[in-house]
């Protein structure tokens, strides 16, 4: 980003860290078609601010630095932005974005434990199953 919009843009850009320090609900999803439509990718980005390698410029930039580290967030804040945060944003939190008796149950099961495995890494992890409004709609090995 640097490199595209100078330094004095990018200081302002995504200032995630700073604004949930400051009580901000920040709330994420993706820009897809632009942005790829995965949400461990963007767990990802949000918790290293750098590329990742599905991203089509990631062999252009994948060896320079986070954009402004201090903005990066941790696992369990780019969790939230994706899921309760977004939830709030469009006035659905007493609906769904968190696993609560009562709430439609949307969640996905994956092959790593995303705690323990490194931000950079996240990308990596794999879906094993997709459950949406309590049904399972995806499981890996039941692709037709």
């Amino acid at each position: 980003m640097v490199a595209y919009w100078g330094e004095d843009v990018v200081r302002h850009t995504y200032p995630s860290k700073s604004l949930i320090d400051n009580g901000v609900v920040c709330a994420y999803g993706s820009d897809f078609v632009v942005n790829p439509a995965c949400g461990l990718a963007g767990l990802q980005v949000a918790m290293t601010r750098r590329h990742i390698k599905m991203d089509l410029t990631y062999e252009l930039y994948k060896d320079v630095p986070a954009a402004m580290p201090e903005e990066c967030i941790s696992l369990k804040e780019a969790l939230q932005a994706h899921t309760i945060n977004a939830a709030y944003q469009a006035h659905l939190e007493n609906v769904t974005g968190s696993i609560e008796v009562g709430k439609s149950a949307e969640l996905i099961v994956l092959d790593s434990d995303i705690e323990t495995t490194p931000a950079e890494q996240i990308q990596d992890i794999q879906v094993l199953e997709t459950v949406f409004k309590g049904k399972t709609v995806f499981k890996k090995g039941n692709q037709k």
